[in-house]
């Protein structure tokens, strides 16, 4: 950083809220902007920011799920947040065009089990095989271009040991593979790991082959928290949670469903196709 200020040049820092702690060395910071930012409001984290933002001229905080506590705590706290500059309601960008309307999609399976075998396992891929089958006939319906779309589900997983349970069970590898659907599963956990189509992989590359997925390709994505927040991959149709998701998680990951299809968001800029238009769109809605 003084090598640049001393040839006169700009310096662009990134950090994470686990380490911002470390910038409290520099003697002073112009700007600095603040991703998803109602993570700040973690004990952990408040910490480590306060150590930093004496030093800081300007702070501009984003969120799609500001936390507010009471009239003025949390993200309410102007003091430490400022007064919000721009806000705007997901209403308001349906109607833009701008993202995608969330369905609900309720989904009953088939009762018949196999000489009465109800294992809890078994009737948990049941329920995801069976959902995604009727997931991908729904989005075929409702496409004004079906052979342009592909079925992407995001599954959120009820812990580590349930997401080892599915990608392990021998069946559903079966199927997926029947099917020709790829398989990616995210987990911090280092018995589960990051896995391609059921096979190891480095995290980079994992999301690598996510982000090569295309539009008209099947996929179903397992994740227990970390792709709530941040994944841009328009592509995803619907989610599907298996656990319980609080107010702002619930938010967080229908987003990963409502961006507009790459494809869709190009016509609706060029006046091809217009909001509000459902049947124009190769993605008219996200499905939960």
């Amino acid at each position: 950083m003084n090598n640049s200020k001393a040839n006169k040049r700009h310096v662009i820092i990134v950090a994470t809220y686990h380490s911002i702690n470390k910038l409290a060395v520099l003697s002073e910071i112009d700007i600095c902007t603040y991703d998803e930012a109602h993570i700040t409001l973690g004990e952990n984290f408040t910490d480590n920011i306060s150590q930093v933002q004496p030093l800081i001229k300007r702070n501009f905080f984003f969120t799609a799920t500001r936390k507010v506590v009471g009239t003025f705590s949390g993200m309410n706290d102007t003091e430490k947040f400022g007064e919000v500059l721009y806000s705007v309601s997901p209403r308001t960008m349906i109607d833009a065009g701008e993202i995608v309307p969330p369905r609900l999609h309720s989904i009953r399976i088939s009762e018949d089990a196999e000489d009465g075998d109800y294992d809890n396992n078994k009737m948990l891929i049941k329920t995801i095989t069976e959902s995604f089958a009727q997931h991908k006939i729904m989005i075929k319906e409702c496409s004004a271009k079906p052979e342009m779309i592909g079925a992407k589900l995001l599954v959120s997983c009820n812990g580590s040991k349930e997401l080892k349970n599915i990608i392990s069970s021998m069946p559903f590898r079966l199927w997926c593979n029947d099917k020709n659907i790829k398989v990616l599963s995210f987990s911090t956990n280092d018995v589960v790991g990051y896995r391609f189509n059921f096979k190891d992989v480095t995290r980079t590359e994992l999301f690598s082959k996510m982000n090569e997925l295309a539009d008209n390709e099947d996929a179903i994505i397992f994740h227990i928290d970390i792709l709530t927040e941040g994944i841009d991959l328009p592509s995803i149709t619907g989610v599907m949670p298996l656990r319980n998701l609080n107010q702002s998680k619930l938010i967080q990951t229908i987003g990963r469903a409502t961006r507009l299809l790459s494809h869709d968001r190009t016509e609706l800029y060029s006046g091809n196709i217009q909001p509000n238009q459902p049947n124009t769109y190769i993605k008219p809605y996200c499905w939960f």
